[in-house]
């Protein structure tokens, strides 16, 4: 008889609801159950299907990697960001795309959009991907209308199946934009709100320091009203400026009742302090506890892993060049090719080859994070602070978030 073992990728906590939960990072299986039954509320085949337990012998380190390599060679689905714009009507002091004030050329062209729609094409026959997910992305994308519509019409006459999302400031999205956008099969949208109106508008302003949250309201009040099958998220970005401001707002929106058909998504922005970073990360999980008692829906971002390291993920700026993370758009030595290339230079090889997770491996959340961020490090690094940005207590408290049992 083959002797068993628990397995290492198990994290376990004791809910307040006298509930135990179990979640495997390496399959992502959750288990509950109340403390005076866990024992009997499955068997010991299911739980060994489950993978909760594992043969003694397993080597569940060569699992692990053998998942992550095969989920980052997964092309069954190709996500793609494209920034139809660098430039911004905004000024947002936090932004890491520092607007468009530093940059030139910053919309898209329209030579530009018709050969990233033959790349795409290219890329999803080579790779035998069978959808496409297409967010617009910026500076502001809806400063370059013209080349949204020209990609997505361009995208739905050839791909079967391809899905579009956005994220926006939300200024521009009158009326008359919605309607373009739901024309094209538009209606996922990520706005960003970071405070009640006064702490809203001195972040997030006009270059003559006009506030923005009046207008952004009233938009997306003429967006849930003209597009019965929209999908919105409210982002927020926590820092040490506005984290006692947002449980504010989040009573505001309640009351609007945005929690009806908002999703949130709630991050902290990347602090020179570590410290600072670490009270932050506190108070997020404050907030999110927050909302999830006032009923929204939570979208958990940071439950997933990097995707640099993805061959089926990946970001167009608007001048044709190739990356493989948001952040890093615009810094050309991190570019990995173009869009008049049809094969990637060394440095794809490169990022796609990067193995974060192999510091980690004895972590029970490994098969969750991949060993974090490498952008996050390489930021870290630059600051002189110690180049492993490891965020396991956040994550697993967002665990114990998502999954705690209701009531």
């Amino acid at each position: 008889m083959n002797r068993m073992k628990w397995s290492r990728y198990n994290m376990q906590w004791e809910s307040d609801q006298d509930t135990i939960v179990t979640y495997n990072s390496l399959n992502h299986k959750i288990l509950q159950g109340l403390k005076e039954d866990y024992r009997s509320i499955k068997s010991v085949e299911q739980l060994c299907l489950d993978g909760f337990l594992v043969k003694d012998q397993l080597d569940e380190v060569k699992l692990l990697k053998e998942s992550l390599e095969f989920r980052n060679q997964d092309t069954n689905s190709l996500s793609c960001w494209v920034f139809v714009s660098n430039d911004c009507n905004l000024t947002c002091p936090y932004c890491w795309e520092q607007g468009g004030l530093l940059k030139k050329e910053t919309n898209m062209s329209m030579e530009n959009a018709r050969k990233t729609v033959d790349w795409l094409i290219h890329r999803i026959v080579k790779s035998a991907a069978k959808e496409l997910s297409l967010t617009f992305m910026g500076g502001e994308p809806l400063l370059n209308m013209e080349v949204i519509k020209q990609i997505a019409q361009q995208l739905n006459q050839k791909i079967p199946k391809v899905s579009y999302d956005i994220i926006t400031n939300g200024v521009l999205l009158t009326p008359k934009v919605i309607e373009e956008c739901m024309e094209i099969n538009l209606h996922s949208y990520q706005i960003t709100l970071d405070g009640t109106r006064n702490l809203h508008d001195s972040r997030r302003c006009f270059a003559d320091g006009e506030g923005t949250f009046d207008v952004i309201l009233k938009n997306i009040e003429s967006l849930v009203t003209m597009d019965e099958n929209v999908s919105l998220v409210i982002r927020m970005n926590i820092d040490m400026q506005n984290y006692k401001n947002i449980p504010i707002l989040l009573r505001l929106l309640h009351r609007m009742e945005f929690h009806r058909f908002a999703a949130l998504c709630i991050n902290d922005t990347i602090l020179k302090d570590s410290g600072q970073n670490s009270f932050i990360l506190k108070e997020v999980i404050h907030i999110l506890r927050l909302a999830k008692e006032l009923g929204f829906q939570i979208a958990y971002g940071e439950l997933n892993h990097c995707w640099m390291m993805s061959e089926a993920w990946f970001m167009i700026n608007q001048d044709g060049l190739i990356y493989k993370c948001p952040s890093l758009v615009g810094e050309k030595e991190y570019a990995v090719g173009s869009i008049r290339d049809a094969e990637f230079n060394k440095e794809y090889q490169r990022q796609i080859s990067l193995k974060p997770w192999d510091t980690c491996l004895s972590c029970e959340l490994a098969g969750l994070c991949s060993g974090g961020c490498p952008n996050r490090d390489k930021i870290q690094e630059a600051q002189g602070q110690p180049k492993k940005v490891c965020r396991k207590q956040y994550l697993m408290e967002l665990l114990k978030l998502k999954y705690e049992p209701e009531g």
